[in-house]
């Protein structure tokens, strides 16, 4: 079974798989037809993981 880190469980919390769709549909690179590689690879998804840390302390940082 594979050992989340805390960093990663941070990432899905903030990120998740709705956000993640909304956010792909929504970028002109996008194609709901491309392979699970081309997904990774996309501009989109360098973009997202780009996103993800900085939507976090958004998050957090909005509780203080």
């Amino acid at each position: 079974m594979d050992k989340w880190k805390d960093v990663e469980l941070e990432k899905m919390k903030v990120g998740g798989n709705r956000k993640a769709r909304e956010f792909f549909t929504a970028q002109p690179d996008y194609c709901n037809s491309m392979s699970l590689l081309e997904k990774y690879n996309s501009k989109a998804a360098a973009l997202y993981r780009d996103k993800v840390p900085i939507w976090g302390l958004v998050t957090k940082t909005s509780y203080v």
